[in-house]
């Protein structure tokens, strides 16, 4: 899942040799057709379609296949909506970022199954969100601390050509307040 997205942080944002591919519907409609084409292989190598459909329920009556068709229309529209909210979120941050709310969303749905479904939490499942949870608390500290420095640095930088135009604009006025010098001619 890393270099997926690492690889569609580079299409997006482009790269010290390369600009970007263009934006996120761009890059959807550019993956599409790949996608589908090995969602179809792998479909039809695993799930063997032409002995499982015609003995189907879904299928069984023209109101059930449309049924199924609206509600695959609808998985699909869900589907595209998720994956375009991805690729922009990612070309406006970074593929790590995504991979850390990822993983946050990971610690929501153990601690959602536990709540709610009363599921089994172990000490080894306590100690491994323990980890994981320091693990996206460091990243953000790290993070929120280099974002502090490029705050402070393009300060600096703002403040320097303040300071610049000031400088020359006293230079300016001392040279106007000059004498004038007189002026030779040459033979």
């Amino acid at each position: 899942a890393g270099l997926r997205w690492t690889i569609t942080q580079v299409l997006l944002q482009g790269d010290s040799r390369n600009r970007s591919r263009g934006g996120a519907l761009e890059i959807i409609e550019a993956l599409t057709p790949i996608m589908g084409l090995t969602l179809l292989f792998t479909s039809l190598c695993t799930e063997k379609l032409w002995s499982t459909l015609p003995n189907s329920t879904y299928f069984s009556s023209g109101w059930n296949s449309l049924l199924t068709i609206l509600i695959l229309l609808a998985g699909g529209v869900i589907a595209l909506c998720m994956v375009f909210a991805e690729f922009t979120l990612i070309a406006n941050t970074s593929a790590l970022t995504f991979m850390v709310a990822g993983t946050f969303k990971e610690v929501v749905t153990v601690g959602a199954a536990v709540l709610f479904l009363h599921e089994d939490f172990t000490l080894v499942n306590g100690l491994g969100l323990v980890v994981l949870i320091s693990g996206v608390a460091l990243y953000n500290y790290f993070k929120y601390q280099k974002y502090k420095e490029g705050l402070l640095l393009e300060e600096q930088i703002e403040l320097m050509s303040e300071y610049d135009n000031l400088r020359k604009e006293k230079d300016d006025e001392a040279s106007s307040l000059l004498p004038l010098q007189p002026q030779f001619r040459r033979l």
